[in-house]
């Protein structure tokens, strides 16, 4: 069943988001629609220094996150009524159980750890898995990882980066280690 279900929230975000905006962060006539319920899942993995975050059009409308540069592209918007499937579909799996409330701590890159945290209207939650963390509890805790990461993976993306904010400006112009001849 929880493959299953998985399976068809991949599906779904995979056919519905085109990356463009919708209709709930703008209507036709140039006044701002309602929007949905402001969700956001990051995972952070210390080992690696990575980060992804996966927020609802609720939180930032798609044509408002992609139309201005960012320092990197690790958020991506997705539809709101799947943010808010997925989040009850981590609730369903034991998120509550496992969660603890309160924004995830900032460790030190390199750290054999990782966090989940989702926030929401009713506040911010996070799991933290290290080493020390029971079997039993980092197997369910892969689990939810695992559902947000599928839909963030299946997510397209459009961020404009600033590459010379964080390379300089000969990013694309750099010498070529050159080989050299016998």
């Amino acid at each position: 069943m929880r493959i299953l279900f998985v399976f068809l929230l991949v599906a779904f975000a995979a056919c519905t988001s085109s990356g463009g905006s919708r209709s709930s962060t703008s209507a036709a006539d140039g006044t701002t629609a309602q929007r949905g319920e402001a969700i956001r899942m990051t995972v952070r993995d210390y080992r690696s220094s990575a980060r992804f975050e996966l927020v609802s059009q609720g939180l930032v409308g798609a044509l408002e996150q992609y139309s201005k540069l960012a320092p990197d592209a690790s958020r991506k918007v997705q539809d709101d009524e799947l943010m808010t499937a997925l989040r009850d579909y981590l609730e369903g799996e034991g998120w509550s159980e496992l969660a603890q409330r309160g924004k995830a701590p900032e460790l030190t890159d390199g750290t054999k750890a990782w966090t989940l945290e989702v926030e929401d209207a009713r506040g911010a939650k996070f799991v933290l898995a290290t080493p020390d963390t029971p079997k039993a509890d980092m197997q369910r805790m892969r689990a939810l990882l695992d559902a947000v990461l599928a839909t963030y993976n299946e997510t397209q993306g459009w961020q404009a980066v600033d590459i010379k904010a964080r390379t300089g400006e000969d990013y694309f112009q750099r010498q070529q280690p050159t080989v050299k001849k016998p």
